[in-house]
């Protein structure tokens, strides 16, 4: 990278008398290993102007008394290879939004009753605020 890092990133090497070291052994063991500094790493990429993701998930699935059904949603979100996480612990909707907002989740998915009758869900995208109703095959038009 031309004007970014000035010195090495990663290092490595084998380490085939350190395992017999630690089991007290005369026996070498082949191995090998490798380490890399993933601060300069990131700086370089930040000065490249490449932003780094807190996360890779792209939807945040919130069921409202719904988890066993949510499951089922996020398995097919994932078929759609949609990255989908899920709130498992019951931490209430502003709790919920807090989580995804800290960690930059772009959508957050609410399913309640409602929803389910409905047969959709309601995704919120984080930037705006819009939501709207959608089957949950539609939802990769709208995150993608």
């Amino acid at each position: 990278m031309e004007g970014g890092i000035k010195s090495a990133i990663g290092s490595g090497g084998r380490y085939d008398k350190m395992i017999s070291g630690f089991l007290e052994s005369k026996q070498e063991y082949p191995t090998v290993g490798i380490s890399f500094g993933l601060d300069r790493i990131c700086m370089a990429l930040k000065e490249k102007g490449l932003k780094i993701s807190k996360t890779p998930t792209q939807v945040y699935l919130i069921p409202i008394k719904t988890e066993k059904e949510c499951v089922d949603i996020a398995r097919e979100l994932r078929k759609q290879n949609i990255k989908v996480d899920m709130d498992m612990n019951g931490k209430g909707i502003s709790k919920n939004l807090q989580y995804a907002n800290s960690y930059e989740i772009p959508y957050v998915i609410f399913v309640g009753q409602e929803e389910l009758k409905a047969k959709k869900v309601k995704l919120r995208n984080m930037k705006t605020g819009k939501e709207e109703l959608l089957k949950v095959n539609d939802v990769k038009n709208k995150v993608k």
